[in-house]
């Protein structure tokens, strides 16, 4: 149980070292959303996904390892591996259900634990909602994600009306 967790500080942003399959590793913002569902981060200016969205889905994560035994971390043991002790790796199912490495450097020991106790803590929240909460209560709160595009746990008039639209809601005009 890791208890009352503050996620101000990683709904703001977090920087991090990322190292992806390819390329050198490079520093990203990292965010949690509102919701606590996904880590999100913007695709470097080199990859084919250049300015997209990538995001972590937190419901998919498959276990969460400190220090550096990926392939990923591997690759630049020479010169990261002194950084150990503030490495983390997220492994997680994609969108393609292919087992992927979210892996991670922080600045300093303490970021890096925070990172491990919000994830940790966001993972066992949204267990604690999949085996607790009512059909009916899991189905509204789909149909709310959904919606509310910019994840910002609000619905502004277009999300609604989007969301009425949906549940196939009649509404008055």
């Amino acid at each position: 149980d890791e208890g009352i967790v503050d996620f101000s500080h990683f709904y703001d942003g977090i920087s991090l070292l990322k190292f992806g399959r390819k390329g050198d590793p490079h520093e990203k913002i990292f965010t949690l959303t509102k919701d606590n569902r996904y880590i999100v981060w913007l695709a470097n200016f080199w990859s084919w996904k250049w300015g997209a969205e990538c995001e972590c889905d937190l419901s998919r994560v498959r276990r969460i390892q400190l220090g550096q035994s990926t392939e990923q971390f591997e690759r630049f043991d020479y010169i990261y591996g002194i950084a150990k002790d503030r490495s983390l790796s997220i492994i997680y199912l994609n969108e393609n259900s292919e087992e992927v490495s979210l892996d991670l450097i922080a600045p300093n020991e303490f970021i890096c634990n925070y990172v491990h106790r919000c994830v940790k803590r966001a993972i066992l929240e949204l267990e604690y909602e999949r085996t607790h909460m009512s059909i009916e209560k899991r189905y509204l709160k789909v149909k709310w994600e959904e919606a509310d595009e910019d994840r910002s746990g609000l619905l502004n008039r277009r999300e609604i009306i989007s969301i009425v639209g949906n549940m196939n809601i009649d509404r008055p005009r």
